[in-house]
This record gives structure tokens, C-alpha cells and sequence, in this order.
């Protein structure tokens, strides 16, 4: 799976497709039954952007979490992972303490019991997090974590390429149109 993943990682430079992308590898290689990855707005939502093992239309793939700590649901370990800016790990979320609500118990009810969160970093600032579902009670030992928390970093890596590209591309274009617009006016002015 980390090497499917690593692979997507060099071949791709648009982060939806590789946000969909390392989701689908998750599941197909990796004994994730749902993989969900959400990015982090300014009111602390994380809003839905790929998600693999349900229906691109359920439940558990369109609805937003918060980390937002005045929410009850921000509380969860979505939420602490997100302030924390560290994986968190339930190994039986029927057994969780922390605050849950409808996603997890949907996936209660679909049979999963262990969750590994991670945030996803870029800049030093939370983005989003990578949330992977497993059913068996138990599925994260030390070895696991240790792989899927390099995974994410990987892929916060990625992500934060992207988006210097993307800034990049930006401004390349802006230095265009103002070299443009500073030939028109030279012409308007000096025929």
C-alpha cells in the first residue's frame, strides 16, 4: 500500500487526484474498509474531498466533521487529532470516550471498530486529516501506526509540493499578464 501510495505521490501534481487516489489505494491494499479524507476550513469544519469503501453519495462520504471545540463533536478524536496536531487511534470505538456521533456510529453500525486519524500538515498548519476505518478490534499495533503515520506525512509532503507549485504557477502567470499590460500601455502611450 505505501509503495501504490508513494508511487501516486511522484506521478501526480493535482491534490484531489491524489487525495482520491492514495483513498482508493488504502482500501484496495490496505484492509480499510473507509478511508475519508476532509480539509480543514476557517470555522474548523473539515468538508468531505475523497473517500473510498462507501458510496461516493452515502452518509459517511459527503457529511463534514468539525474540530471546532465548541461543538460537542469537535471533541472527538477528529477533533483532538486536528488540535493536536497528532495521530489518534481507537482500537474499539465502541468503547471510545471521547465525543461521536452519527459518522461513527453509521460506522458501528457498517462493523468497524478501529480508527486511526491523522492530521495532515502543510506549512506547519493542520489542513485536513486522513481518517481510516478497519473492523477487526485491535487493528493498529505499534508496527501499523508507525507505517500509516509515515504514509500521511508522505502525502502532507505532497500536498504541500502542490500547493508551492500551484503558488508558483500563480504568480508566473500574474508576472504574464503584467508584462502584457505593460507592453499595451507602452504602445498606447509611444506608437
Amino acid at each position: 500500500m505505501f509503495s501504490a501510495i508513494s508511487t501516486l505521490i511522484v506521478r501526480t501534481s493535482d491534490r484531489d487526484e491524489l487525495l482520491r487516489g492514495a483513498c482508493r489505494i488504502a482500501v484496495e491494499h490496505g484492509d480499510f474498509g473507509i478511508v475519508w479524507v476532509g480539509l480543514l476550513d476557517e470555522e474548523q469544519n473539515l468538508n468531505p474531498i475523497a473517500s473510498a469503501g462507501v458510496d461516493p453519495e452515502s452518509f459517511l462520504a459527503v457529511t463534514p466533521n468539525t474540530a471546532n471545540p465548541d461543538n460537542p463533536l469537535g471533541l472527538s478524536l477528529v477533533g483532538l487529532a486536528v488540535r493536536g496536531k497528532r495521530v489518534m487511534i481507537a482500537n474499539d470505538i465502541t468503547q471510545e470516550k471521547t465525543q461521536g456521533g452519527a459518522r461513527r456510529a453509521e460506522a458501528i453500525r457498517r462493523g468497524y471498530r478501529s480508527l486511526f486519524v491523522s492530521p495532515l500538515v502543510v506549512e506547519s498548519r493542520v489542513i485536513g486529516t486522513l481518517s481510516l476505518f478497519a473492523k477487526p478490534v485491535g487493528f493498529f499495533d505499534n508496527d501499523e501506526v508507525r507505517v500509516l503515520t509515515e504514509m500521511a506525512d508522505s502525502i502532507s509532503f505532497a500536498l504541500e509540493h502542490i500547493a508551492k507549485a500551484e503558488k508558483l504557477e500563480t504568480l508566473s502567470r500574474i508576472r504574464e499578464v503584467s508584462s502584457e499590460v505593460n507592453a499595451a500601455i507602452v504602445r498606447i502611450h509611444d506608437p
